[in-house]
Protein backbone atom coordinates (compact mmCIF):
# COMPACT_ATOMS: atom_id res chain seq x y z
CA UNK A 1 0.00 0.00 0.00
CA UNK A 2 1.31 3.10 -1.04
CA UNK A 3 1.24 6.77 0.74
CA UNK A 4 -1.85 8.10 -0.71
CA UNK A 5 -3.85 4.89 -0.63
CA UNK A 6 -3.14 5.73 3.62
CA UNK A 7 -3.81 9.27 3.31
CA UNK A 8 -7.24 8.37 1.58
CA UNK A 9 -8.07 5.77 4.38
CA UNK A 10 -7.35 8.78 7.18
CA UNK A 11 -9.05 11.16 5.40
CA UNK A 12 -12.65 8.89 4.76
CA UNK A 13 -12.19 6.79 8.10
CA UNK A 14 -15.41 4.89 9.23
CA UNK A 15 -14.30 2.31 12.00
CA UNK A 16 -17.55 0.25 11.01
CA UNK A 17 -15.83 -0.67 7.13
CA UNK A 18 -14.43 -4.18 6.85
CA UNK A 19 -12.34 -3.29 4.21
CA UNK A 20 -10.51 -0.41 5.97
CA UNK A 21 -9.74 -2.48 8.77
CA UNK A 22 -8.12 -5.13 6.70
CA UNK A 23 -6.14 -2.68 4.76
CA UNK A 24 -5.16 -1.28 8.68
CA UNK A 25 -4.18 -4.59 9.27
CA UNK A 26 -2.03 -5.21 6.43
CA UNK A 27 0.22 -1.92 7.22
CA UNK A 28 0.57 -3.04 10.85
CA UNK A 29 2.05 -6.06 9.51
CA UNK A 30 4.24 -4.29 7.15
CA UNK A 31 5.28 -1.49 9.37
CA UNK A 32 5.03 -2.46 13.00
CA UNK A 33 6.14 0.05 14.81
CA UNK A 34 3.83 2.59 13.13
CA UNK A 35 1.72 4.16 15.83
CA UNK A 36 -1.07 6.25 13.55
CA UNK A 37 -2.01 3.00 11.86
CA UNK A 38 -2.16 0.98 14.62
CA UNK A 39 -4.72 3.91 16.64
CA UNK A 40 -6.91 3.70 13.81
CA UNK A 41 -6.59 -0.12 13.26
CA UNK A 42 -7.41 -0.20 17.26
CA UNK A 43 -10.69 1.91 17.14
CA UNK A 44 -11.92 -0.71 13.55
CA UNK A 45 -11.38 -3.29 15.88
CA UNK A 46 -13.78 -1.80 18.66
CA UNK A 47 -16.37 -0.56 16.61
CA UNK A 48 -16.74 -3.85 14.87
CA UNK A 49 -16.22 -5.88 17.94
CA UNK A 50 -13.34 -8.10 17.16
CA UNK A 51 -11.88 -10.99 19.35
CA UNK A 52 -8.14 -9.64 19.07
CA UNK A 53 -9.41 -5.92 20.54
CA UNK A 54 -6.70 -6.55 24.05
CA UNK A 55 -4.09 -8.16 22.25
CA UNK A 56 -4.03 -4.77 19.52
CA UNK A 57 -4.58 -2.61 22.73
CA UNK A 58 -1.53 -3.68 24.52
CA UNK A 59 1.05 -3.32 21.63
CA UNK A 60 -0.84 -0.17 20.72
CA UNK A 61 -0.22 1.21 23.80
CA UNK A 62 3.27 0.36 24.27
CA UNK A 63 3.81 2.37 21.09
CA UNK A 64 1.62 5.42 22.66
CA UNK A 65 3.55 8.19 24.56
CA UNK A 66 0.39 9.27 26.01
CA UNK A 67 -1.98 6.71 26.94
CA UNK A 68 -4.72 9.15 28.31
CA UNK A 69 -4.81 10.66 24.68
CA UNK A 70 -5.18 7.48 23.19
CA UNK A 71 -7.95 6.62 25.39
CA UNK A 72 -9.92 9.77 24.49
CA UNK A 73 -9.57 9.09 20.83
CA UNK A 74 -10.89 5.25 21.80
CA UNK A 75 -14.51 6.66 23.79
CA UNK A 76 -14.69 9.83 21.24
CA UNK A 77 -17.99 8.96 18.58
CA UNK A 78 -18.12 10.52 15.06
CA UNK A 79 -19.92 13.75 15.20
CA UNK A 80 -22.11 15.02 12.41
CA UNK A 81 -20.73 17.58 10.62
CA UNK A 82 -23.14 20.22 9.42
CA UNK A 83 -23.59 20.77 5.71
CA UNK A 84 -22.07 23.59 4.12
CA UNK A 85 -24.91 24.05 1.69
CA UNK A 86 -26.91 26.21 4.21
CA UNK A 87 -30.07 28.14 3.47
CA UNK A 88 -28.45 31.97 2.03
CA UNK A 89 -28.77 34.66 4.06
CA UNK A 90 -31.29 37.03 3.28
CA UNK A 91 -29.93 40.31 1.62
CA UNK A 92 -28.94 43.48 3.75
CA UNK A 93 -31.57 46.22 3.62
CA UNK A 94 -29.82 48.98 1.59
CA UNK A 95 -28.91 51.61 4.89
CA UNK A 96 -27.87 54.45 2.32
CA UNK A 97 -30.91 55.06 1.55
CA UNK A 98 -32.55 57.23 3.78
CA UNK A 99 -36.15 55.97 4.92
CA UNK A 100 -36.81 59.26 6.37
CA UNK A 101 -36.66 61.36 3.33
CA UNK A 102 -40.54 62.11 1.77
CA UNK A 103 -40.25 61.77 -2.54
CA UNK A 104 -39.95 64.85 -3.95
CA UNK A 105 -43.08 66.24 -5.69
CA UNK A 106 -43.36 66.53 -9.36
CA UNK A 107 -45.10 70.20 -9.29
CA UNK A 108 -44.35 71.38 -12.15
CA UNK A 109 -44.43 75.52 -12.91
CA UNK A 110 -46.02 76.97 -16.25
CA UNK A 111 -43.80 78.61 -18.27
CA UNK A 112 -43.53 82.36 -19.08
CA UNK A 113 -45.73 81.26 -22.73
CA UNK A 114 -48.90 79.38 -20.63
CA UNK A 115 -52.16 81.06 -19.43
CA UNK A 116 -53.44 80.08 -16.76
CA UNK A 117 -55.78 78.22 -17.94
CA UNK A 118 -52.88 75.62 -18.81
CA UNK A 119 -51.56 74.84 -15.96
CA UNK A 120 -50.95 71.53 -14.51
CA UNK A 121 -52.12 70.59 -11.41
CA UNK A 122 -49.52 69.49 -9.08
CA UNK A 123 -50.32 65.90 -8.09
CA UNK A 124 -50.70 64.99 -4.33
CA UNK A 125 -47.96 64.22 -2.01
CA UNK A 126 -47.54 60.60 -0.59
CA UNK A 127 -47.57 60.18 2.96
CA UNK A 128 -44.09 59.64 4.41
CA UNK A 129 -43.37 56.53 6.24
CA UNK A 130 -42.30 56.22 9.41
CA UNK A 131 -38.85 55.35 10.17
CA UNK A 132 -38.23 52.16 12.09
CA UNK A 133 -37.24 51.98 15.79
CA UNK A 134 -33.67 51.73 16.88
CA UNK A 135 -34.32 48.47 18.44
CA UNK A 136 -36.21 46.97 15.41
CA UNK A 137 -32.93 47.72 13.62
CA UNK A 138 -30.97 46.30 16.13
CA UNK A 139 -33.11 43.26 16.36
CA UNK A 140 -32.79 42.91 11.92
CA UNK A 141 -28.79 43.09 12.47
CA UNK A 142 -28.76 40.24 15.00
CA UNK A 143 -30.56 37.87 13.18
CA UNK A 144 -28.78 38.91 10.00
CA UNK A 145 -25.17 37.57 11.76
CA UNK A 146 -26.63 34.38 13.15
CA UNK A 147 -25.87 31.42 11.09
CA UNK A 148 -28.08 29.53 9.39
CA UNK A 149 -27.85 25.37 10.14
CA UNK A 150 -29.20 22.82 7.50
CA UNK A 151 -32.64 21.64 8.73
CA UNK A 152 -31.45 18.28 8.41
CA UNK A 153 -29.39 17.95 11.08
CA UNK A 154 -31.19 18.89 14.41
CA UNK A 155 -28.73 21.68 16.87
CA UNK A 156 -27.72 19.77 20.05
CA UNK A 157 -28.14 21.79 23.04
CA UNK A 158 -24.99 22.01 25.71
CA UNK A 159 -26.82 20.26 28.39
CA UNK A 160 -27.60 17.42 26.55
CA UNK A 161 -24.09 17.41 25.51
CA UNK A 162 -22.56 14.16 27.40
CA UNK A 163 -19.19 14.69 28.77
CA UNK A 164 -17.39 11.33 28.93
CA UNK A 165 -15.21 11.27 32.52
CA UNK A 166 -12.08 11.93 33.51
CA UNK A 167 -9.54 8.77 33.80
CA UNK A 168 -8.07 8.36 36.85
CA UNK A 169 -4.58 9.98 36.93
CA UNK A 170 -2.68 6.61 38.31
CA UNK A 171 -3.39 3.02 37.52
CA UNK A 172 -1.77 0.11 36.90
CA UNK A 173 -2.15 -1.28 33.38
CA UNK A 174 -4.99 -3.79 33.83
CA UNK A 175 -6.94 -1.23 35.21
CA UNK A 176 -6.40 0.77 32.36
CA UNK A 177 -7.59 -1.59 29.97
CA UNK A 178 -10.51 -2.39 31.82
CA UNK A 179 -11.51 1.30 32.08
CA UNK A 180 -11.27 1.64 27.99
CA UNK A 181 -13.58 -1.34 28.11
CA UNK A 182 -16.52 -0.45 30.27
CA UNK A 183 -15.44 3.30 30.92
CA UNK A 184 -14.91 3.33 34.39
CA UNK A 185 -13.11 1.57 37.22
CA UNK A 186 -14.87 -0.71 39.79
CA UNK A 187 -14.74 -0.03 43.37
CA UNK A 188 -12.99 -3.08 44.75
CA UNK A 189 -10.27 -2.32 42.32
CA UNK A 190 -9.64 1.83 43.26
CA UNK A 191 -6.54 1.65 45.32
CA UNK A 192 -7.35 2.96 48.96
CA UNK A 193 -5.89 5.97 50.40
CA UNK A 194 -3.02 5.65 53.00
CA UNK A 195 -5.59 6.74 56.30
CA UNK A 196 -7.96 3.75 55.06
CA UNK A 197 -5.17 1.62 55.02
CA UNK A 198 -4.21 1.94 58.61
CA UNK A 199 -7.57 2.62 60.40
CA UNK A 200 -8.21 -1.45 59.07
CA UNK A 201 -4.57 -2.59 60.74
CA UNK A 202 -5.35 -0.90 63.74
CA UNK A 203 -9.54 -2.51 63.38
CA UNK A 204 -7.54 -6.11 63.32
CA UNK A 205 -5.54 -5.34 66.13
CA UNK A 206 -8.36 -4.01 68.48
CA UNK A 207 -10.24 -7.28 67.57
CA UNK A 208 -7.35 -9.21 67.87
CA UNK A 209 -8.69 -12.40 66.06
CA UNK A 210 -8.09 -15.81 66.55
CA UNK A 211 -8.35 -19.05 64.57
CA UNK A 212 -10.28 -21.66 66.57
CA UNK A 213 -8.56 -24.96 67.00
CA UNK A 214 -9.91 -28.10 64.25
CA UNK A 215 -11.94 -30.58 66.26
CA UNK A 216 -11.14 -34.25 66.37
CA UNK A 217 -14.44 -35.36 64.81
CA UNK A 218 -14.20 -32.60 62.14
CA UNK A 219 -14.26 -34.15 58.77
CA UNK A 220 -11.51 -34.25 56.16
CA UNK A 221 -11.74 -32.11 53.63
CA UNK A 222 -9.53 -32.99 50.27
CA UNK A 223 -9.04 -29.94 48.34
CA UNK A 224 -7.47 -31.60 45.10
CA UNK A 225 -10.49 -32.68 44.41
CA UNK A 226 -12.36 -29.26 44.54
CA UNK A 227 -9.65 -27.76 42.30
CA UNK A 228 -8.70 -29.82 39.40
CA UNK A 229 -5.77 -28.13 37.79
CA UNK A 230 -4.96 -28.91 34.00
CA UNK A 231 -1.45 -29.43 33.22
CA UNK A 232 -2.01 -27.97 29.37
CA UNK A 233 -2.65 -24.91 30.71
CA UNK A 234 1.45 -24.43 31.41
CA UNK A 235 1.99 -25.30 27.84
CA UNK A 236 4.40 -22.30 26.25
CA UNK A 237 5.95 -22.08 23.31
CA UNK A 238 9.50 -22.75 24.86
CA UNK A 239 8.52 -25.91 26.46
CA UNK A 240 7.57 -26.73 22.56
CA UNK A 241 10.70 -25.66 21.34
CA UNK A 242 12.70 -28.06 23.77
CA UNK A 243 10.72 -30.61 23.06
CA UNK A 244 11.52 -30.39 19.51
CA UNK A 245 15.68 -29.89 20.71
CA UNK A 246 14.75 -33.30 22.82
CA UNK A 247 13.35 -34.70 19.66
CA UNK A 248 10.32 -35.58 21.14
CA UNK A 249 8.09 -34.58 18.28
CA UNK A 250 5.22 -36.66 19.47
CA UNK A 251 4.60 -34.33 22.61
CA UNK A 252 5.82 -31.01 20.32
CA UNK A 253 2.73 -31.24 17.53
CA UNK A 254 0.45 -31.60 20.57
CA UNK A 255 2.15 -28.43 22.58
CA UNK A 256 1.68 -26.34 19.46
CA UNK A 257 -2.03 -27.88 18.87
CA UNK A 258 -2.61 -26.79 22.38
CA UNK A 259 -1.11 -23.20 22.03
CA UNK A 260 -3.28 -23.13 18.87
CA UNK A 261 -6.09 -23.16 20.99
CA UNK A 262 -4.72 -20.68 23.63
CA UNK A 263 -3.57 -17.92 21.10
CA UNK A 264 -5.79 -18.65 17.72
CA UNK A 265 -4.51 -15.43 16.39
CA UNK A 266 -1.19 -17.29 15.38
CA UNK A 267 -2.90 -20.35 14.17
CA UNK A 268 -0.87 -19.97 10.85
CA UNK A 269 2.51 -20.04 12.74
CA UNK A 270 1.61 -22.72 14.78
CA UNK A 271 0.24 -25.17 11.76
CA UNK A 272 3.70 -24.26 10.01
CA UNK A 273 5.64 -25.40 12.98
CA UNK A 274 3.67 -28.81 12.78
CA UNK A 275 4.29 -29.30 9.21
CA UNK A 276 8.16 -28.67 10.12
CA UNK A 277 7.85 -31.10 13.29
CA UNK A 278 6.31 -33.85 10.43
CA UNK A 279 9.36 -33.28 7.87
CA UNK A 280 11.60 -33.96 10.92
CA UNK A 281 9.98 -37.13 11.98
CA UNK A 282 10.03 -38.32 8.15
CA UNK A 283 14.02 -37.36 8.19
CA UNK A 284 14.73 -39.00 11.07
Amino acid sequence: MDANAYFDIIQHFDPTSVEQRKALEKITYQYPYFQPAYAHYLKTLKAQDQFNYTLILRKTAVLTPDRAHLERWLQEESIPVISSTAAPRPAPADISANPTEAPQSTKTFPSSTNTPEEETPAPKAQPTKKSPSKKVVRQQEEQQKTPVVAPSVPAVEPEQQATPPAPPLAMPFEQWVVYSNKGKVSPEEQPLAKEDKFSRIDQFLANNPKIPPVRKDQPKIDLAAHNAFNKDELMTETLAKVYVDQKKYKKARYAYKILSLKYPEKNSFFADQIKRIKQLEQNS
